[in-house]
């Protein structure tokens, strides 16, 4: 398993490119989606559910 931890989407989503764990273009443009909701979740102490809008 691999497992990548961060706390800015941007560094999360290079190491994944950098990895090569992501082949599909549309399929990164949803990690990146996901992972950016993810970061400011964290910032404002809310739960993150993936595929739900934040607001």
């Amino acid at each position: 398993d691999i497992v990548i931890k961060g706390k800015r989407a941007e560094n999360i989503y290079r190491k994944i490119i950098e990895k090569g764990l992501v082949k599909k273009l549309d399929h990164a443009a949803y990690l990146g989606k996901e992972l950016y909701k993810a970061e400011i979740v964290l910032k404002i102490n809310r739960s993150y559910v993936q595929d739900e809008e934040l607001f």
